[in-house]
């Protein structure tokens, strides 16, 4: 059988040292500038970060986030070190627990829970109480398989629902009982 393209692999082929390579990539290209103020002030002659530092800005500005003395007032000193503010409160960013308290989407439904989800914790709680390891046993009622810790996370999100986001009434055993 003949074996087609075979002059083409042996053929010798040019080969170029990684280090010319790498230098054709790395030519020098003039900075672009969308300010005439830096611009105007950019010596080519130094580096990026001496002409920032000259114009006044930060070079890297992800470290630049610690107070300098003229944000932390004329009665700062020279010799005191600069306080680092959290950036939530330096720019007002909502943490964990706020985002919880205020509601984030309008839209968001007034159910806590979904409708099937309530009918099958309201199943289970009904049958074995606040056992969740018989629960996840029972293989009639619970057909999804869930484990214990998913339904102990299901069933306590049904029981701290208020009376308007439950669907079904909480069964007689359990009215008492608080869950956390």
């Amino acid at each position: 059988m003949a074996k087609h393209g075979n002059r083409k692999s042996n053929r010798a082929k040019a080969r170029v040292p990684r280090t010319l390579r790498k230098q054709t990539d790395l030519r020098y290209h003039k900075p672009v500038f969308n300010s005439e103020t830096i611009a105007a002030n950019w010596d080519p002659n130094r580096s990026a970060k001496q002409n920032l530092s000259k114009i006044g800005l930060a070079h890297n500005p992800n470290r630049a986030m610690e107070t300098t003395n003229m944000a932390m007032g004329p009665n700062f000193a020279k010799g005191d070190k600069a306080v680092k503010q959290d950036p939530c409160e330096l720019f007002d960013i909502a943490t964990a627990g706020q985002m919880q308290e205020r509601d984030v989407n309008e839209r968001r439904r007034a159910l806590a829970q979904l409708e099937v989800d309530q009918k099958y914790a309201v199943k289970l709680l009904a049958k074995h109480q606040l056992d969740y390891v018989a629960m996840a046993r029972d293989i009639k009622l619970n057909n999804r398989q869930l484990t214990p810790k998913q339904l102990k996370r299901m069933c306590e999100k049904f029981l701290s629902q208020t009376e308007t986001q439950r669907l079904f009434p909480v069964p007689e055993g359990l009215s008492s009982i608080d869950p956390i």
